[in-house]
């Protein structure tokens, strides 16, 4: 079994990474299998009230919003489990 993928996205000077299936030959259509669910999940994490939200959250609206680099590589440093963190 591959390890997952990561993809890290930042806006407002912060980014996150998001881990996902790295079996695909086409980046942008892997992405636009998770892009809805990764552009509702970092509006929550800046703005709760989902009516305040962009109406239109299509794919080229989140690519406008932000920046996305994919990565095949994650290493892990840290000595303790990250469940226990």
């Amino acid at each position: 079994m591959a390890p997952d993928l990561p993809l890290s996205l930042g806006v407002l000077g912060e980014s996150k990474t998001y881990l996902t299936n790295p079996d695909f030959d086409d980046a942008e259509k892997h992405l636009k299998k998770y892009y809805k669910e990764i552009f509702e999940n970092e509006l929550e994490g800046i703005w709760l009230d989902e009516n305040d939200w962009p109406q239109k959250r299509d794919y080229k609206t989140f690519c406008e919003w932000f920046q996305v680099e994919i990565s095949d590589c994650v290493v892990d440093l840290s000595k303790k489990s990250i469940f226990s963190i």
